[in-house]
């Protein structure tokens, strides 16, 4: 299980991911709210895309997420250190998906 903090670090690295030239034009019409579920933390963080820009992170559930990504703390560090990829996490049921696999695919770019 990972701590908040390992959580809170690679939510960070999803967010300085926006400021790259490339992931900017991917995303410049992307308008969505973002939910990660950590099932073993109990817990949730929420971000809203607008336009490809996203605000901070909060601790918290998503009203109405648009995406909805459910996995354990573990699977997400793994995910965002390169160990595991996100289309195998999911194709294996570590990683579960509310929302168009779509959506879904493009996301994977900012892993």
């Amino acid at each position: 299980m990972a701590t908040r903090e390992e959580i809170v670090t690679r939510l960070e690295k999803v967010k300085a991911k926006f400021s790259e030239e490339k992931i900017q034009k991917e995303f410049a019409n992307f308008s969505k709210t973002l939910e990660y579920v950590f099932k073993d933390k109990e817990t949730s963080f929420c971000v809203s895309i607008q336009n490809g820009v996203p605000s901070d992170f909060q601790e918290k559930k998503a009203e109405k997420p648009d995406i909805q990504l459910i996995m354990d703390s573990q699977t997400f560090v793994e995910i965002m250190d390169g160990k595991l990829s996100g289309m195998k996490a999911y194709a294996s049921g570590k990683v579960k998906l509310k929302g168009s696999i779509r959506d879904l695919m493009k996301l994977q770019k900012l892993m």
